[in-house]
């Protein structure tokens, strides 16, 4: 009985505990934010993307094509041959201006 007693006693010592949690003042702050470097480079990669999309011109059998229906094909595999045109002088024979396009991408099926 006398170890009940104590333990008793204990248990509610332990309970009513109070635990103080004081920061310290010269502990640093944990942050994970990343730099404005690495914000400036992910906006630039962007911008880059967005303009390298915009001078891409899509022809599927010889109609021109948006970026979403050239995915679209793509997946459901009506595409069966890609050629990708970089060269100014048969972007210019095709009818481009190469200031405006950069890049073709030529794309057919068989039928």
């Amino acid at each position: 009985m006398k170890n009940f007693i104590i333990v008793l006693a204990l248990a509610l010592v332990s309970c009513n505990a109070r635990t103080n949690y004081k920061s310290d003042k010269n502990a640093p702050i944990v942050d994970y934010n990343q730099s404005y470097e690495y914000y400036d480079q992910s906006r630039n990669l962007n911008e880059a993307t967005k303009r390298y999309n915009e001078q891409t011109v899509y022809l599927f059998n010889g109609k021109q094509i948006t970026n979403k229906k050239f995915k679209q094909l793509f997946e459901k595999e009506k595409i069966k041959s890609i050629e990708n045109i970089l060269d100014k002088e048969k972007i210019t024979h095709l009818g481009y201006s190469y200031d405006k396009v950069k890049r073709i991408i030529f794309t057919s099926s068989l039928k």
